[in-house]
């Protein structure tokens, strides 16, 4: 498997056959999936942090944006009178 993972990073990423090149290009393709697999588990992590479309109502996350800050009074009341009237 070390062979062919090698000749394949070393393919991949453009080294000739040098015995470190070889363990470069085995290093940073390991690197490269480790990197996608941590990527891939922490995306999905961050979604599931996220509250689902039930456990808040629209009102509820309006309020909390304004008194985070998040948006002005203007805004709002803006979007709290569509709300009522939707």
């Amino acid at each position: 498997m070390h062979t062919s993972f090698g000749s394949f990073c070393n393919q991949f990423f453009g080294w000739n056959h040098t015995w470190y090149g070889g363990y470069i290009g085995m290093f940073i393709g390991l690197l490269l999936i480790v990197v996608v697999i941590y990527l891939l588990f922490r995306r999905n992590h961050s979604q599931e942090d996220l509250p689902s479309s039930g456990d808040e109502s629209a009102e509820a996350v309006l309020k909390r944006r304004f008194v985070n800050g998040e948006i002005d009074r203007d805004e709002y009341i803006e979007k709290m009178e569509i709300l009522k009237n939707s």
